[in-house]
C-alpha cells in the first residue's frame, strides 16, 4: 500500500512540475550569398530577430538583368516587404 502511495504521489509531482519552454532567447541572425557567374546564379538572403520582431532582405537576378531586392520587417504588425529593382547597368 505504501509503494503505491509514493507512486501516486510521484506521477502527481510529475504533472505538476512546470513544462520547459524552451529557449527563451529567441534571437538568431543568418544570412548566405551565392554568385556563380559562369551559369549566372546570383541571390542571397540575410534575417536576423531580436524580440517579436524580424527584419531581413533577400535578392535574385532576374533575367533581364535587374536585381529584385526585397527588405522586410515581420512583426505584430505583420509581415510588410518593400521591393526595389536595381539595374546593373
Amino acid at each position: 500500500m505504501k509503494f503505491f502511495i509514493v507512486c501516486a504521489l510521484f506521477f502527481v509531482a510529475t504533472l505538476a512540475s512546470p513544462v520547459p519552454q524552451g529557449n527563451s532567447d529567441n534571437n538568431y541572425m543568418f544570412k548566405y550569398f551565392v554568385k556563380e557567374e559562369p551559369v549566372g546564379n546570383n541571390f542571397g538572403h540575410r534575417e536576423m530577430r531580436i524580440g517579436n520582431q524580424v527584419t531581413g532582405m533577400y535578392y535574385v537576378l532576374l533575367p533581364d538583368g535587374r536585381i529584385q531586392k526585397v527588405d522586410y520587417v515581420a512583426d505584430e504588425n505583420g509581415y510588410r516587404p518593400t521591393v526595389t529593382y536595381l539595374n546593373p547597368y
